[in-house]
């Protein structure tokens, strides 16, 4: 769990007599200065400087052979953790670094507001004992969504210190420790509250596998993707009430060890053990010091690995006396850079360190170099900050696109982050559904050109398929009350914009799918609007923009009598749906005429070969039959119409692997399908790689754009010789029409220095 609690500490604090009060501010320093046992007698003075960028270190160790190798030039602030010391005061502040201290506290206290009234008096009598500059709050209990009294009451804590320490210290820094991502872990805390009561809060990066609900496997302890998308979360889930001035994000000096009870290639299973509602968790690891781990790297440099999905590297070893396998997960200097540049790139309010400790403090070559690699590499904070002047000229850049400051690249190379400036090449299109990496890394990227994903975003996919040299594109689904309203389409556009910005995006896919006949000229007018709106906007800011529109199988039809023209002028592609082609009676999903005849239409209506994409199904239908007429299924219906259910080609490959001998092919269409009983009578229409061949033989011949596929994710992609095979068997007959930029990158661990 948190490192926070595995360090809990219980502070002893004299409690004093109340009934005296507290001096006010200036006869407390007066008084205070008489016994300051500092060299310099203004060391014990408190800092004054309020606002600036945090380098925020928790220290654990009461033991100055550490703290005078520390870089204070770096460090703004000290959080001593079940230890008081003047010694370190006197150090801190002779290099204007603020010492606090970890605040413990529960719930049976901060419940009772005469609790925490004496509560605050003791943590004030605390700092003035100690000459310190505020505290740390480190709660870290469960708060279960409905258990707003106390929500509410902690949050009270917070806003009543906070208060009360301004009174007597006006210079005091009050900081919050939370999660890396809001209510993680059964913390539903009122978060906007805290940090609008605190300084700000310091988001604990670490500790990320403590609740695990796949596989049991050990696991990254800071992975980039989740901890970028953790800081989002905090800054766009509370509507802008949370400001990035207000979040430090603290990152692990440390690792854990984990045992593994299982392997399998680099998958290291661990014991279950539940933690706050997850059936496994990070609980069976054990932290283990960074300086440890890098002196067990030096020793077997051929167990290091990196892992290129989380950005972090992990050593995997077995003691060959116990014959035990053991995997460590930890940050090292190249891991923590990108984290960093999360921290200025969203312009956060610092980094934290937990925990400073962790490093070799020998005074030693050895130890010296550990300590600069590890200090080095953090932003700046006292020295060489960003000329005002600069960050001025930034801000105003930004604001007259529109757009707010960009995030950090979250990918491992910052070179991913670029824009796929290639925007006539062939395509091969394919709509993702599934945010789940273990797929991904499966997909046959020597094909694919554009992933659109859809109803999802991840950066670590973008990252993927820019190492490809594929597009990753959002999906546009706008509603009718948008389309019919300027200024909502106007918003609309602007927060698409925001999205593919934020995200490192190179375009959106439009995915109107709403009847329009040809008297309601409005919709047409105002859809085209949208997407003219759309181009122009984003290709003012991104070039390179791809712009696409999901367009039925005719172009002649009165459903959807769109303006294509139109339509087609402001977009790069036409992703023709040649799909769903028999939704009134049993018969192909995607029929070789009926896609050739799809193609026609569009033709016809004077669209150009080279922005059309003939749009495939990677799934089949499934109808209930009442009963079979020969090998014709004669459907079950609901008010008029058969009842029809789409099915992945995986499931239907398991199907047909029941019994081989239903397959039947249908020589008019070119399609196969299948009847069977499973108690009841069914049919499923579907395509496979052979009917899919002959459709991409047409897409070729015909000279468009390309092919995609509804959708993706509809194979096997588990780890498996059977997996393989069939992804194999559909990926193959796609078109290579696409070159990759950079060599096929494996998500498989690699070593760092195998990293571009």
């Amino acid at each position: 769990m948190e490192m926070g609690y595995i360090f809990m500490l219980i502070l002893s604090v004299s409690w004093l007599t109340l009934a005296f009060g507290m001096p006010d501010p200036v006869t407390m320093d007066l008084e205070a200065l008489t016994g300051c046992s500092c060299s310099n007698p203004k060391w014990c003075e408190p800092i004054t400087e309020k606002g600036r960028k945090e380098q925020y270190a928790f220290s654990v160790k009461n033991d100055e052979k550490y703290w005078r190798f520390y870089d204070w030039d770096k460090l703004t602030t000290v959080v001593t953790a079940g230890y008081f010391n003047m010694s370190l005061v006197c150090l801190a502040h002779s290099h204007n670094t603020r010492v606090i201290y970890m605040a413990q506290v529960d719930e049976q206290t901060f419940l009772d507001p005469d609790l925490r009234k004496t509560w605050i008096e003791q943590q004030l009598t605390t700092v003035r004992d100690n000459y310190l500059d505020g505290l740390n709050f480190d709660y870290e209990g469960a708060i279960m969504e409905n258990e707003t009294t106390l929500r509410d009451a902690y949050t009270a804590l917070v806003k009543e210190t906070r208060e009360r320490f301004l009174e007597v210290f006006p210079y005091s820094l009050i900081a919050v420790d939370v999660g890396w991502r809001p209510n993680v872990d059964e913390r539903f805390y009122d978060y906007p509250a805290l940090a609008n009561y605190s300084d700000f809060l310091v988001l604990m990066a670490y500790d990320e596998q403590s609740q695990i609900y796949g596989e049991c496997l050990a696991g990254p302890n800071c992975p980039f993707v989740p901890t970028f998308k953790g800081v989002g979360q905090f800054l766009s889930h509370y509507r802008g009430q949370i400001k990035p001035d207000q979040l430090v994000l603290a990152v692990p000096w440390f690792g854990i060890s984990y045992t593994c009870i299982k392997t399998m290639s680099d998958k290291c299973y661990i014991e279950k053990v539940p933690y706050r509602g997850a059936p496994c968790s990070d609980s069976p690891g054990k932290p283990a010091d960074y300086k440890d781990i890098h002196k067990l790297r030096l020793q077997m440099p051929q167990n290091y690995y990196w892992n290129s999905t989380s950005s972090t590297p992990f050593i995997m070893y077995r003691n060959e006396t116990t014959k035990t396998v053991y995997q460590i997960h930890y940050d090292n200097v190249e891991s923590l850079k990108y984290k960093y540049k999360i921290v200025t790139g969203m312009n956060l309010r610092g980094v934290g360190i937990f925990h400073i400790d962790m490093l070799d403090y020998t005074d030693t070559p050895d130890g010296a170099e550990m300590r600069k690699s590890m200090f080095d590499v953090l932003p700046p904070t006292k020295i060489h900050s960003p000329h005002p002047v600069s960050r001025k000229k930034i801000q105003t850049e930004n604001h007259a696109s529109g757009l707010g400051p960009r995030p950090a690249c979250p990918c491992s190379d910052p070179k991913l982050c670029e824009p796929i400036t290639d925007t006539t090449r062939k395509e091969v299109f394919a709509f993702t559904v599934h945010d789940q990496e273990r797929h991904w890394r499966f997909y046959d990227w020597s094909k694919v050109t554009t992933v659109v994903m859809f109803n999802y975003l991840s950066p670590e996919l973008m990252c993927l398929a820019h190492s490809h040299g594929a597009r990753a594109v959002l999906l546009g689904r706008p509603d009718k009350k948008t389309l019919f309203s300027k200024q909502r389409r106007s918003q609309w556009v602007q927060q698409k914009l925001q999205d593919v910005w934020n995200n490192f995006l190179d375009g959106i896919n439009f995915d109107v799918e709403y009847g329009c006949n040809p008297s309601q000229s409005y919709f047409r007018r105002s859809y085209t609007e949208l997407v003219r709106e759309t181009s122009d906007t984003f290709r003012s800011v991104m070039p390179h923009t791809q712009i696409s529109v999901d367009v039925i199988m005719e172009a002649t039809s009165h459903y959807r009598a769109y303006d294509y023209q139109g339509l087609a002028q402001h977009s790069d592609i036409f992703f023709i749906m040649a799909y769903d082609e028999s939704t009134s009676h049993v018969g192909p999903n995607s029929g070789y005429h009926a896609a050739r005849w799809a193609i026609r239409s569009y033709l016809k209506h004077n669209i150009p070969a080279n922005k059309l994409v003939l749009g495939l199904p990677w799934y089949g239908d499934l109808y209930e039959c009442s009963q079979y007429d020969g090998d014709h299924c004669v459907p079950v219906e609901r008010w008029g119409r058969p009842i029809i259910t789409q099915v992945c080609y995986s499931s239907i490959m398991d199907t047909l692997a029941l019994d081989p001998d239903n397959y039947r092919w249908n020589s008019s269409s070119h399609t196969p399908y299948l009847s069977y009983k499973d108690g009841k009578l069914y049919q499923i229409q579907y395509d496979n790689p052979e009917s899919l061949s002959l459709k991409y033989k047409l897409a070729s011949d015909m000279g468009i754009r390309g092919v995609g596929m509804w959708h993706i994710d509809c194979l096997d992609y588990s780890d498996t010789s059977y997996g393989q095979k069939m992804r194999d068997s559909m990926f193959n007959p796609l078109p290579s029409w696409k070159q990759d930029l950079t060599e096929k990158e494996s998500l498989k661990f690699i070593p760092e220095t195998d990293q571009a």
